[in-house]
C-alpha cells in the first residue's frame, strides 16, 4: 500500500511530459508548479491550462504455461490550473510581481485489470490452512446465533487479518478441525488431492491526485521565489475473483470461489518551497524542498 500511494507518474501538460518533468529550474508551466513552486513567477501574464492523455496499460500473465495478454486503453483527464499575475506598478521596487495560482494534477491512475488461468496441482486450501494452524477453533469461528458479518468483524478486531482468513476457510467447509472443541488448534482440508483448474481476475480503479495552492514572486531580474500548500486525495478500489475446480470426484469440496473487495479513501497534506536563480540570461538554477505527505487513509 505504501508503495502504491507514494508512486508518482509523469502526468501534466504536453510540454511538461515531453521534457519528462525536468522543470525544476525552467518554470513557466502549470505542471512545473508541482516541481518547484517558484516556477509560476516566470509567467509574464495570467495563464490557464487543462490537459488530458490516453492511458494504455498492457499486462501479460503466465500461469503454469497458460499465457494470457490484455491491453487497456482509456482517456484520462490529469491536469487543470490557472495563474494570476499581478505586476508591480512601481518600477523602482525590486519586487517585480506576485503570482497566485491553483493547480490540480493527477499524480497516479490506478485503473488496471488482468486475468490468469490454468491447471495447478496445489489447491487454495493451503492458503486457508496456513492461517488456521495453531489458532483455537473459537478464535476462527462464529458463536451461536452470531451473523457471519459480525463474526468476521469481531475476529478481525480481536485477532487480526490472519484469523479472518482462517474463519473464511472454516465457515466455508474448506477446513475441518481434528477435534470439534474450542481448544482445538489443528486442522485438515476437505479438498482432496487432484488437478485444479484455477482462474483469477484482478480489477482496480482510482486515483492519487493533488491540488496545489501557490504563491510566488519575482525579486529583481534574477531571483524567483515560491511556496505551495498541497492537499492530496486518494481513492482506490480493488476487486479480485478466484475460482477453483477439482478434478477429483471423491473430494468433499470440489469447487471454491473466493472474492475480495477493497476500498480505500483518504486525504493528505504537504507543503513545498522553491527558488529559481538566473545568474545569466541563458542559465537558470532551481532548488526546491518538498515536505513528507501526511495521509489519513480509511479502508
Amino acid at each position: 500500500d505504501a508503495l502504491r500511494y507514494s508512486n508518482d507518474e509523469i502526468q501534466g501538460t504536453a510540454r511538461f511530459r515531453a521534457l519528462s518533468g525536468a522543470f525544476g529550474a525552467l518554470g513557466g508551466d502549470m505542471s512545473a508548479v508541482n516541481i518547484n513552486p517558484a516556477g509560476s513567477a516566470v509567467f509574464n501574464s495570467s495563464h490557464a491550462s487543462a490537459s488530458g492523455s490516453i492511458l494504455t496499460r498492457h499486462s501479460e500473465t503466465d500461469f503454469f504455461s497458460t499465457e494470457h495478454a490484455k491491453t487497456n486503453t482509456a482517456i484520462d483527464f490529469n491536469q487543470l490550473g490557472g495563474a494570476f499575475v499581478f505586476k508591480n506598478s512601481n518600477e523602482n521596487s525590486p519586487w517585480k510581481k506576485i503570482v497566485l495560482s491553483a493547480a490540480y494534477d493527477k499524480v497516479d491512475n490506478f485503473n488496471n485489470d488482468w486475468y490468469a488461468h490454468g491447471s495447478n496441482t496445489n489447491s487454495i486450501d493451503q492458503y486457508f490452512l496456513s492461517y488456521a494452524q495453531g489458532n483455537r477453533l473459537d478464535e476462527i469461528s462464529r458463536f451461536s446465533g452470531e451473523s457471519y458479518t459480525d463474526a468476521y468483524a469481531d475476529i478481525g478486531y480481536y485477532y487480526g487479518y490472519g484469523n479472518q482468513q482462517a474463519f473464511l476457510g472454516y465457515e466455508s467447509y474448506i477446513l475441518e478441525p481434528l477435534d470439534a472443541v474450542d481448544e482445538n488448534t489443528a486442522y485438515n482440508s476437505n479438498i482432496g488431492a487432484g488437478t485444479f483448474f484455477q482462474k483469477y481476475y484482478h480489477e482496480s480503479s482510482g486515483y492519487n491526485s493533488k491540488v496545489a495552492l501557490n504563491i510566488a514572486t519575482q525579486l529583481g531580474n534574477k531571483l524567483y521565489l515560491g511556496a505551495n500548500l498541497n492537499t492530496h486525495f486518494i481513492y482506490y478500489k480493488q476487486d479480485t475473483y478466484f475460482y477453483e475446480n477439482n478434478s477429483n470426484p471423491s473430494s468433499i469440496v470440489n469447487e471454491v470461489a473466493f472474492d475480495n473487495s477493497l476500498r480505500t479513501t483518504g486525504s493528505g497534506f504537504s507543503f513545498q518551497v522553491g527558488a529559481i536563480f538566473k545568474p545569466i540570461e541563458f542559465l537558470r538554477i532551481g532548488a526546491s524542498y518538498s515536505s513528507p505527505t501526511w495521509f489519513l487513509l480509511q479502508d
